[in-house]
């Protein structure tokens, strides 16, 4: 079940003891100040499958069949707060807070919101999205009513959740809501929410998915950043959904979905298969394309021509990327260099050698490491690049705290590494425990 959560995220070094890797600190980079990168860590159990969430609360034994306790969704921010999805022993979902200090001791586990809950605006909650934490513990969430209802939440500071908007309610000129509302969101720093929102034009008629900013608290200020059937400068791409979001300090944002060749069309290529975007720009600003379907591209303009199905991830002045240029092949590229590639015809070998067969969404960590995780023909692996070369942190077969790594996920969400170089995954054993571990460099 494990396994399945990290396939379906596509389409979002170990045993020098115990529970530490072998190695110290490699130099990378070039330059005066080369960043240090961890080539070793510290992996500290946080919780597993059936053990006590919140209250009384018990999340979901292991079983062989069936949904898994921890269904993907894991992250964590500067000040070492994990955030996690868990199913409890009913199957509901919720989303729960464990903090770590500095010694590497876990708190209690504390509920941050979990289906049926009522909020202080009265919205009893029925779905909700992955959610997007910030350095400030501000959390930003989606949520669909037991009335199918949606509005965006948000949580600041670790208080209570306050509506942000709300479906069919106008907030401004730009921000006329239909009913559509809880798909994507992202939180930066500087507390700004980006997210989609299926609006109402200027005549009052549903246009589909938009993408709006506003600062935290005040929608009245929200603005349209990126319009529906909006055309993408210097391509024929015109958008029509959204699939990912991410916003940064400054109002620098990315955003990817799908799109057509012309108002009105289809997003689907003469396979059935989406025709994808994926875009960067400054709030304000015009965007520029980064990676467009072969068919609403043009050689030459700057940009890939491939499809992008799996979420890309930024910095400031950073971008990650998974693509696929054609059917066979899918490339995993830093700015404007490919790193690495997955090909039936060849492609990249794995640090440990193994071909590489796929990738999940890499993530970012500090001085613009990436880390991400491959499927190879042997199983999957772990991977810390530094922009020159790669180490494979952790791999299926690995013996940690005593039992061997089956599975591994990581990368399904933006803030899967902080500043210190800390990160969080999803672990399975060979004796099939599951749990939700915090890796520390040493």
């Amino acid at each position: 079940s494990l396994l399945g959560m990290a396939v379906g995220a596509t389409l979002s070094g170990c045993g020098g003891s115990e529970n530490a890797a072998s190695g110290g600190f490699a130099a990378a980079g070039s330059g005066s100040s080369p960043a240090l990168t961890p080539t070793a860590y510290r992996y500290l159990p946080l919780t597993s499958a059936g053990q006590k969430l919140a209250g009384d609360i018990k999340a979901l034994p292991r079983v062989e069949d069936g949904f898994p306790a921890f269904p993907g969704g894991v992250q964590l921010n500067d000040q070492r707060h994990v955030f996690f999805h868990a199913l409890d022993e009913g199957e509901v979902r919720g989303i729960y807070r464990i903090d770590v200090n500095g010694t590497g001791t876990p708190s209690q586990v504390s509920k941050i919101i979990r289906e049926g809950d009522r909020l202080p605006d009265g919205t009893t909650v029925g779905d909700f999205t992955d959610g997007c934490v910030n350095n400030s513990d501000d959390f930003v969430l989606g949520i669909s009513d037991s009335q199918g209802a949606e509005s965006i939440q948000c949580s600041l500071s670790g208080g209570g959740f306050q509506s942000q908007v709300r479906c069919y309610k106008d907030y401004s000129a730009q921000a006329k809501f239909a009913g559509e509302l809880s798909r994507v969101q992202s939180i930066s720093d500087d507390g700004r929410v980006l997210f989609v929102g299926e609006y109402f034009d200027q005549d009052g008629l549903a246009s589909g998915d938009g993408l709006f900013v506003m600062p935290v608290g005040r929608p009245e200020l929200a603005e349209l950043v990126l319009a529906h059937e909006q055309l993408i400068p210097g391509t024929s791409a015109v958008i029509q959904c959204f699939t990912h979001v991410q916003l940064c300090n400054g109002g620098r944002y990315l955003a990817q979905g799908t799109a057509s060749s012309s108002r009105g069309q289809s997003s689907l290529n003469s396979d059935g298969k989406p025709m994808t975007f994926l875009v960067t720009g400054r709030i304000g600003e015009a965007p520029q394309a980064l990676a467009v379907d072969p068919a609403l591209g043009t050689p030459g303009r700057g940009y890939q021509l491939a499809t992008c199905y799996t979420c890309a991830r930024m910095t400031p002045d950073s971008i990650a990327m998974v693509l696929q240029p054609d059917s066979d092949t899918t490339q995993l590229w830093l700015n404007q260099t490919k790193l690495l590639e997955a090909s039936l015809d060849g492609g990249s070998l794995s640090p440990r050698g193994s071909k590489i067969v796929s990738f999940l969404p890499p993530v970012f960590g500090p001085s613009g490491l990436l880390y991400f995780q491959v499927f190879t023909q042997s199983g999957m692996e772990l991977i810390l690049h530094n922009g020159s070369r790669a180490i494979t942190l952790l791999a299926k077969g690995d013996q940690l705290l005593g039992k061997e790594v089956e599975t591994i996920l990581f990368g399904t969400q933006t803030e899967g590494v902080n500043a210190q170089g800390d990160f969080v995954t999803i672990l399975e054993f060979s004796d099939g425990e599951v749990g939700v571990f915090l890796a520390v460099p040493v």
